[in-house]
């Protein structure tokens, strides 16, 4: 994942520097938006609210396990816009519907694989990721 926003653990929010590690080894090695909710809580009932730049690592956790289940290989975000690259595994259901899909979601194909999309926010990145997930063959 490329994001040009700050997102990190910082010291202020997670003094002890072991403990912090131990968080940024659990959150690097989530694999489900279940195992994310509970690092979440957790966060949240040990050191209180969550300051915002870590609110973005576990909101570019959450894309990247999006996008591991919707089949792309690597993701990038820039200030204006989202690039998807599909892996191997992807396929889609069917191309018409892909390309009706790139149409209302402002995306557009670069290359033979990538698909870059204009968006307003991170957030919408969760949608046009669930978009493809319906898209593709299960």
């Amino acid at each position: 994942i490329d994001i040009p926003d700050a997102h990190d653990l910082t010291f202020t929010y997670i003094a002890d520097t072991e403990v912090r590690m131990g968080f940024y080894r659990k959150i690097a090695d989530l694999r489900s938006l279940d195992e994310l909710n509970w690092v979440h809580d957790t966060m949240l009932e040990m050191f209180g609210k969550i300051p915002e730049e870590t609110e973005n690592l576990l909101n570019l956790t959450k894309i990247k396990i999006l996008a591991i289940h919707c089949g792309a290989a690597a993701i990038s975000v820039g200030k204006n816009e989202f690039t998807i690259t599909l892996g191997t595994t992807f396929i889609p259901e069917s191309m018409d519907l892909l390309f009706e899909f790139l149409e209302n979601n402002s995306g557009s194909f670069h290359g033979e694989s990538s698909i870059k999309f204009k968006i307003g926010s991170v957030r919408e990145i969760e949608g046009i990721l669930a978009g493809i997930t319906r898209i593709a063959m299960s």
